[in-house]
């Protein structure tokens, strides 16, 4: 399930807009600028009206991965290149805010289909929420889930997922909270002997073992007839 999404979608006002949560890295570029007088400011960001959520398009992919690495200091080339590579991938899946031709939010949705069954369901993932640091408390996480959301729903999504350290951000956003996927690894030798030391101990448990019960046998053997019997009763 594939999305193309409007090459523009609306940003409506949200009450409790607080982006402050959202990870931004220490040194992310454009944080602060220099005068001329040599003074350090803290760079502002434009108001809110001069900036909107636009899909990505194929010649945004290099200027994304430029501002992936600078928020959360990865994907490698190797793991943004498998993305760009997924067979349901679209560049319409990413989801930006611009300030002139800077990315400053970003968003990436991933199609899925969750089985339960023999129910097939649509679902979306949410992944790659970032927001550079002078864009704090500008709502534009909020307006990219909002964004998404809306995405999801035309598209027939029946549930959006998305996993994060900041539970609380996104819950004020009208997500819910759910469990996580818990799995352990270990090698086959240490699976082995930890089964082998609990039949061990089990048996060891057991003071009195029952035989097992008796199943019934039969002796099946082939009788021949002689010269006093029909040849054809049995």
């Amino acid at each position: 399930m594939n999305s193309s999404v409007p090459s523009t979608l609306g940003v409506g006002e949200s009450e409790g807009r607080d982006d402050s949560a959202l990870r931004y890295g220490a040194g992310d570029k454009g944080q602060n600028a220099h005068s001329n007088s040599g003074a350090v400011r803290r760079a502002v960001a434009p108001p809110q009206g001069s900036w909107r959520v636009v899909a990505a398009t194929p010649g945004d992919q290099a200027a994304i991965y430029q501002f992936l690495v600078s928020v959360f200091h990865k994907p490698s080339v190797a793991e943004y290149q498998a993305q760009l590579e997924d067979p349901t991938y679209e560049p319409s899946d990413r989801l930006l805010i611009k300030s002139g031709r800077t990315i400053v939010a970003h968003l990436r949705l991933v199609h899925r289909d969750m089985r339960f069954g023999r129910l097939v369901l649509p679902v979306g993932l949410v992944a790659d929420v970032a927001t550079l640091p002078e864009y704090r408390r500008q709502g534009c996480a909020t307006a990219l889930l909002q964004a998404a959301r809306q995405i999801l729903i035309r598209d027939g999504a029946a549930l959006g997922l998305l996993r994060t350290e900041l539970p609380r951000f996104y819950a004020r956003r009208g997500w819910v909270v759910c469990g996580r996927h818990c799995y352990s690894t270990a090698g086959p030798r240490e699976i082995l002997s930890c089964l082998r030391m609990h039949q061990d101990a089990r048996r060891q448990t057991v003071e009195f073992v029952p035989d097992p019960p008796r199943q019934a046998t039969y002796n099946i053997r082939r009788v021949f007839p002689t010269e006093h019997q029909d040849p054809h009763r049995v």
